[in-house]
């Protein structure tokens, strides 16, 4: 995703503690060479290297999700 020089934040504290207070948001992936983005809530592991989420299981992108590369937004407070 592009992010102009003058929005980009590089202090991972402020990302880490973004994530925390604003968990949730839209994964966008495709299945079956479509589209398609599902809203859910998010929190970063531990060590921090990773995002979890978890789908329905009746959810079409959980079964195509695997070895592909996604987008995850974060909308910010819901206010």
């Amino acid at each position: 995703m592009f992010t102009p020089s003058h929005f980009k934040i590089t202090d991972h504290a402020e990302i880490y503690s973004f994530i925390d207070l604003n968990g949730f948001g839209q994964i966008i992936s495709t299945v079956q060479g479509k589209i398609l983005s599902t809203h859910l809530p998010f929190m970063l592991s531990d060590d921090k290297h990773t995002l979890l989420g978890h789908f329905a299981k009746l959810n079409p992108q959980c079964n195509d999700i695997h070895n592909q590369e996604v987008l995850v937004t974060l909308q910010g407070p819901h206010e």
